[in-house]
């Protein structure tokens, strides 16, 4: 339907955009800036509940089911949020905004597929804007969008280490929900949830609201640099810190204090992968 979802468009992109949401377009244009500066205040807008959430001192120490929550008020256009936990082969929901999440694990573990298993199993993120048309679930993704409405997800591995796997899946009921904007902000929020979550399960202990915070600013400085030195968007500098992490197997905090001590993203060891 026309009306469904509205459309931006800017030089060389489109964005479906849900009614009473926005989104910053990243624009190519050297020249034209303006929705680059809309993407970062929109990017600073998102992060409010993070920042408070590290900040509040209500509570010593943050748990996975708190940073779940803020996470899902701050990435953009979710509608459902949850976290996967694989333990000795057994994939199960530990924490989620609503039984959305269950619901999907249930269809995984009934299929054998889906996004939640490829991002445990083989890939560290996986997006899909239309998953009942979507090839690589041709059983799930119908029965995700015919029973629950799902169309949209966002899929993330998050790192804790060779024995402990997880996955954090944010959904949308609107086709082409995430952007290029949104699962940039959603790595972010991943990384939070891997340290939180390694803290928790390997450690057997609680994040400090100290540690959470400088790693915040150790992202928030990155992003910074490779704004002004690399002449990038805002959401192409946190996609960049993302695939760097992705690429040399390395936690984003890590990717982003390389950048910081030496004003470039961090490149393979020589002779890595040979």
């Amino acid at each position: 339907m026309q009306n469904a979802y509205l459309v931006q468009r800017s030089a060389g992109s489109v964005n479906r955009v849900m009614p009473g949401h926005t989104v910053g377009v990243i624009n190519d244009d050297p020249d034209d800036r303006a929705e680059d500066f809309r993407g970062i205040a929109e990017l600073a807008e998102a992060f409010t509940d993070m920042v408070e959430a590290l900040t509040d001192r209500h509570t010593l120490r943050l748990d996975v089911g708190t940073l779940v929550a803020v996470g899902h008020r701050t990435m953009p256009r979710t509608q459902h949020t949850g976290l996967l936990l694989m333990e000795e082969g057994f994939a199960h929901t530990v924490t989620a905004t609503s039984e959305v999440p269950q619901r999907l694990d249930a269809l995984r573990a009934r299929l054998g597929e889906g996004p939640a298993l490829d991002a445990l199993k083989t890939n560290d993120m996986v997006v899909s804007g239309d998953v009942d048309g979507d090839p690589r679930w041709p059983r799930y993704g119908p029965a995700a969008f015919e029973e629950l409405g799902v169309r949209s997800i966002a899929c993330y591995r998050l790192h804790m280490g060779p024995k402990h796997r997880a996955a954090l899946l944010f959904t949308s009921d609107w086709p082409y929900a995430f952007d290029e904007l949104a699962t940039s902000v959603g790595a972010i929020i991943a990384a939070y949830c891997s340290l939180v979550l390694f803290v928790e399960q390997v450690l057997g202990d609680r994040l400090s609201h100290e540690r959470a915070a400088e790693v915040h600013r150790e992202i928030g400085v990155a992003v910074g640099i490779l704004l002004a030195d690399k002449a990038l968007s805002s959401g192409q500098a946190y996609h960049r810190l993302h695939q760097a992490s992705r690429s040399l197997s390395k936690s984003l905090p890590e990717v982003a204090r390389h950048v910081i001590e030496h004003r470039t993203l961090p490149r393979p060891e020589p002779g890595a992968g040979a």
